[in-house]
């Protein structure tokens, strides 16, 4: 590492640092600025690689200990064992990183592949399933893991466990090969010792035989969750002079259906593409994370993971929640019951299952013997607010909307004062979900804000969004992205993007390219794009310049009118639909044909290309808006309006207008007119008159189900289409907009 480099290294973004993706807050350097030459590939030599960022270390002496090999064949409940001796490299460290090396041939599924230090939970993986069948032909990869956090464990000698839970027979030929080695990096000037919690204790099942190993062996260590156990518990006893407290909790679906629950809609008919994972203190909840799908190997196509997989398959990270406002509660001394959830779960299919678990991360006073302190904001609403739109087994897909955010406070007193916590979490979730089509974004923002003594507020902020994007036939985008920035007396900010793009259903045609860029405000860079066809790395960039990398200051925006995608006219017809009539925003004007009843009601929705911040009011040219039902939703991108219409506005053109729009992207419009709206009850042919045409039309679907593709016919709204509906049309017969 060049001195420049390392004048920063490493930037501790917590109490200790935050693991997210491939170690994406302490990337490594870029290795080249130079494509990797394309060779003639090798059927027999098949490697599997990622864009993503080694860790980052410094550039101080370093010690490499190997702590296992093992061959997994028939290893259901047969781990691998190794050791790891503290004399081996003594500390202390700056930086400790595990190197994973993983080989495989013949026909094999991917495997989930944890590795322990002691009982704890120091990596959470899968495996790639071989590419190819030839029986000569080797698959391998190899991961590097930033593991820095845990240096206080591996302090001590420790046990080195390698769960993965394979089957070897005559169908199932593949034996994985694991090799383990721990790199530890001496201190130095401008690296000092890596920050590390004085307790880590695992919320995971107990091995009764041996509480220094992990237990469950058969699910690789985790608890199970199912259709008859919808929860794990485990009593904890914490220390009473605790300053802090963390949670990095695990949760991943398994089965037919829950493996898939980001489509589970379509593919099951039961539930929705939601799955959050909750942790509780004492019954009451303490934090909740939205998940993130996990497409492992071998699921999607070859596209989706061959050579570069899925973001997540190699790193089943964790998601980490702050429980400081907590601590007050747990330093009596008493055993206190933490419990994981994934509530909405729907274990469709009888195999299906969710496996959890946590590790609690804590910094204790050493000046103290006993903290005190309270938790001090009310219980947080305890599920998402979620909007659903279709019917899975109707359309085959959905439109869903969730939204969810929770505030926790507390305050904890040790030898240097009071301490108070404020910890914000929100998420938001828009995907349409289909056996066609998956097309989800994820957006998760924590933020942990420490008033220590009276002293100046420092907030960590950490926004993650995650892309998921699988169109039929194999292959889509993946993308997956994070800001962690720290304010108060010492600001820093580091980000990273990942991109991943695939095409093709089958190895032949198969193309991927995946870009990662990481930054922070010291002025790193790592930018590095991997493309690959069917199933081998055609180039490999490397020490590419960043894009707005960190801490070039960014400008600004000055702000820009508001872009309006679109504006629909949304009514629900008694149990079918919703249906929408789309008002074009260029070319032949829209027209609303149904009656909206009695009042005149209609349900207005603009569309806009990002999520609003603010809406002052709305006006419209002809008829009422109650503003009780308007405003910003379903989604964060849209506001809907409520309009009553009454009977002194039908064969009129009619514009709403929002007043004073604000999005998130610091864009602004003093107003938004929607496209000039058309009202002419009857039009079901939508050519500005009603006449013998739409009672013919009417009447050529009396009797049928009210569908996308006739609902017009349907004029009023009542979920179906007869004599009353024909009977309307006659009656506004003559009729015609201007």
């Amino acid at each position: 590492m060049t001195a420049s480099a390392n004048a920063r290294w490493p930037h501790n973004l917590s109490d200790f640092p935050r693991i997210s993706g491939a170690n994406h807050l302490l990337p490594g350097l870029p290795l080249s600025s130079a494509a990797a030459p394309t060779a003639t590939p090798d059927p027999f030599d098949l490697p599997q690689v990622t864009a993503e960022a080694p860790p980052r270390v410094p550039g101080t002496a370093s010690c490499t200990e190997e702590v296992l090999s093992h061959t997994f064949a028939n290893s259901y409940y047969a781990p691998g064992f190794g050791e790891h001796l503290a004399t081996t490299c003594p500390g202390p460290w700056a930086a400790v990183v595990l190197n994973i090396d993983v080989s495989v041939s013949g026909v094999q599924f991917d495997r989930i592949f944890d590795i322990y230090a002691g009982p704890v939970l120091i990596f959470a993986s899968s495996t790639s399933e071989p590419a190819s069948v030839l029986p000569n032909a080797v698959t391998h990869w190899h991961i590097d893991t930033d593991v820095s956090r845990f240096a206080g464990i591996l302090a001590t000698d420790q046990p080195i466990t390698a769960i993965l839970n394979n089957v070897n027979d005559s169908t199932y030929t593949g034996q994985y090969q694991v090799h383990l080695s721990l790199t530890f990096y001496a201190t130095g000037p401008n690296a000092p010792a890596a920050a590390v919690p004085d307790l880590i204790v695992p919320v995971f099942p107990t091995n009764e035989s041996d509480a220094t190993l992990p237990g469950n062996y058969g699910t690789d260590g985790y608890a199970v969750l199912n259709a008859s156990t919808s929860s794990f518990e485990k009593s904890v006893t914490l220390p009473r002079n605790l300053l802090s407290l963390q949670a990095d909790v695990y949760a991943q679906g398994h089965g037919a259906c829950e493996e898939f629950w980001w489509a589970a809609p379509s593919q099951c008919g039961v539930g929705t593409p939601l799955r959050q994972v909750t942790i509780a203190i004492d019954g009451v909840l303490a934090g909740v994370a939205p998940v993130y799908p996990v497409l492992f190997t071998g699921g999607g196509g070859p596209g989706s993971w061959n050579p570069i997989p899925s973001p997540r398959a190699w790193h089943v990270d964790p998601y980490r929640l702050d429980l400081s406002p907590f601590v007050g509660l747990l330093v009596d001394g008493q055993p206190h019951q933490i419990t994981l959830a994934v509530p909405d779960a729907a274990y469709s299919d009888p195999g299906d299952f969710w496996i959890v678990g946590a590790t609690l991360l804590g910094k204790t006073d050493p000046g103290m013997t006993q903290t005190s302190g309270a938790l001090t904001s009310p219980p947080v609403a305890g599920s998402a607010t979620e909007t659903t739109i279709g019917d899975p087994t109707i359309t085959g897909a959905i439109d869903f909307t969730a939204t969810r955010s929770g505030t926790w406070t507390g305050y904890v007193i040790g030898s240097a004062g009071r301490r108070d916590t404020v910890v914000n979490n929100s998420f938001d979730l828009s995907t349409v979900s289909g056996i066609a089509l998956t097309d989800s974004t994820w957006h998760w923002t924590t933020a942990s804000q420490l008033t220590a003594a009276g002293g100046t507020p420092v907030t960590t902020t950490v926004a993650r969004t995650y892309l998921l994007d699988a169109p039929p036939a194999g292959g889509g985008e993946f993308g997956d992205a994070a800001t962690t920035s720290i304010d108060g007396p010492s600001p820093f900010t580091t980000d990273f993007q990942l991109d991943l793009q695939t095409a093709g259903a089958v190895e032949a045609n198969v193309t991927q390219v995946e870009t990662f860029q990481a930054t922070d405000s010291s002025g790193y860079c790592y930018n590095r794009v991997v493309n690959a066809a069917g199933g081998y790395v055609t180039s490999d960039q490397q020490g590419l310049p960043c894009v707005s990398a960190s801490p070039t200051p960014t400008p600004t925006p000055t702000p820009g009118p508001i872009q309006l995608d679109s504006v629909v006219s949304r009514m629900n017809h008694n149990g079918s639909g919703p249906f929408d009539v789309d008002f074009p925003m260029t070319g032949t004007r829209g027209i609303e044909c149904r009656s909206g009843g009695a009042n005149g009601e209609y349900t207005i929705i603009f569309t806009f290309a990002n999520s609003l911040v603010s809406v002052d009011s709305a006006t419209v040219s002809c008829g009422s808006i109650a503003g009780i039902n308007s405003g910003i939703g379903p989604s964060s991108n849209q506001f809907t309006v409520s309009l009553t219409t009454g009977n002194a506005c039908n064969a009129q053109y009619i514009t709403v207008t929002l007043n004073n729009v604000n999005d998130s992207n610091g864009n602004h419009s003093d107003s938004i007119a929607s496209p000039e709206m058309g009202l002419l009850i009857g039009d079901t042919n939508g050519d500005g008159l009603v006449n013998s045409a739409d009672i013919s039309q009417t009447k050529s679907q009396s009797g049928q189900s009210v569908t996308g593709s006739n609902f017009r016919e349907d004029v009023n709204a009542d979920g179906f289409i007869n004599s009353a509906d024909i009977g309307l049309v006659k009656s506004k017969s003559g009729t015609a907009l201007p």
